[in-house]
């Protein structure tokens, strides 16, 4: 007879001392500590770790899938059904006297955007200040685009017309930026230019009392890699950096990385992976930290109940 109460500290100990590459090599650890919680009535603890099985194992998790959903089938009464909850909105609507508008998804029209791609925006933390990268600049010689850094202002509830954001832009491939709470720093990725580490690189440039930008320094290796790093966010201390990679030795395709500032000497710290229960085999990029709030936002296709697709957790 197998000596459970005794294996199961043992094993969490095991598997409390996993490193990157063992939640895809030995996920089978995680299987049976699962088990073992499920065995001595640790619900909780149990489904925990068969989450991160199905996140993180390399092999059909089909079978492991069907039986997830077996022990939370009893707490789909806790969550009202889509089609009901729908039903539900539609039917505030005709009964509410101040109605909803019929969309939220307001184009901010030909002043921002243009015929070319307009994405990755990011909001200043004062809401008067929009960055956001484009690829309306095409090189005429060769008819590549180039991506760059635009801004547009907010005047009396109007965004101005968007401009390029001159001494942070260049013939190489700028984009994805965020900018501190002063406006006196802004964070950004730079492509394929030469002196980077990787084919994408996090930059950092300061305002001048002249109201000039000092030239992009590269952050150097304890954040950059030899991979792509792109994507950077901000927390609301200003004292954590988070961003997305595709480094060797992830746990996916693409895993989100922290750094955190040293208060002293203001450099920042070797980046770190935010571990297993955010990154999984498949990829997480775009993280986001809330202006307010301790609260994260990401996009992933590697998490539950999903299908192939990204979805913003």
């Amino acid at each position: 007879k197998k000596d459970y109460a005794n294996l199961l500290p043992a094993l969490e100990e095991y598997v409390g001392n996993f490193g990157i590459q063992n939640f895809y090599k030995n996920t089978s650890y995680l299987w049976k500590l699962g088990q073992l919680y499920e065995r001595n009535k640790l619900q909780a603890h149990a489904k925990a770790m068969y989450r991160l099985v199905l996140k993180h194992s390399r092999e059909n998790t089909e079978g492991i899938r069907k039986y997830y959903d077996t022990i939370t089938v009893n707490e789909r009464q806790n969550y009202v059904p889509l089609k009901y909850y729908y039903e539900l909105v539609e039917y505030r609507k005709s009964v509410d006297t101040l109605r909803p508008p019929q969309s939220v998804l307001l184009n901010m029209g030909s002043e921002v955007n243009s015929k070319f791609e307009d994405y990755a925006p990011a909001m200043h933390p004062k809401d008067n200040l929009l960055l956001f990268t484009s690829q309306r600049n095409i090189n005429g010689g060769t008819g590549k685009k180039d991506e760059d850094i635009y801004y547009t202002r907010n005047y009396h509830g109007f965004w101005d017309t968007a401009e390029p954001f001159k001494n942070i832009n260049t013939r190489y491939n700028e984009g994805s930026a965020c900018m501190s709470r002063d406006g006196k720093t802004i964070y950004f990725s730079r492509c394929s230019a030469p002196g980077g580490y990787g084919n994408c690189d996090l930059y950092i440039s300061n305002l001048q009392d002249d109201s000039t930008w000092t030239k992009p320094q590269n952050l150097g290796l304890y954040i950059n890699s030899r991979g792509w790093d792109s994507q950077p966010s901000l927390s609301h201390t200003e004292d954590t950096l988070f961003f997305s990679s595709d480094r060797l030795g992830g746990f996916g395709l693409t895993d989100i990385y922290m750094s955190t500032k040293d208060k002293k000497t203001g450099n920042w710290g070797k980046a770190m992976n935010l571990g297993p229960t955010i990154n999984t085999r498949g990829s997480e990029v775009s993280p986001f930290f809330h202006p307010v709030f301790n609260v994260l936002y990401f996009s992933s296709n590697g998490h539950l109940l999903q299908f192939g697709d990204f979805y913003i957790y």
